[in-house]
């Protein structure tokens, strides 16, 4: 009799600890399900982020090849004045010679 009474206070000593158990570990669940909500959420910052990001670089880019397309034809267009230029000085010295020559 003594040992079933023993028994018994065991067995609920046991139950007692089972349930604290239950209860730690039904906290730590709820825990863990708020930390899943909060990396989610910093997840979909993040893509946020990485979205905005290379929006602003596509554009940036964009800007820049615009600006090197402008300084390609400013430059191309500076290339012919140059020719241009060339071609006078050459044949101002033609004419030099040629009056050189006649001299």
């Amino acid at each position: 009799m003594e040992e079933d009474e023993h028994q018994v206070e065991e067995d609920e000593h046991q139950m007692e600890e089972d349930e604290h158990q239950v209860e730690e570990d039904e906290h730590q669940m709820e825990e863990d399900e708020d930390q899943v909500e909060e990396d989610e959420h910093q997840m979909e910052e993040d893509d946020d982020q990485v979205e905005e990001d290379e929006d602003q670089v596509e554009e940036e880019d964009e800007h820049q090849m615009e600006e090197d397309e402008h300084q390609v034809e400013e430059d191309e267009h500076q290339v012919e004045e140059d020719e241009h230029q060339m071609e006078e000085d050459e044949h101002q010295i033609e004419q030099h010679q040629l009056r050189a020559l006649v001299l």
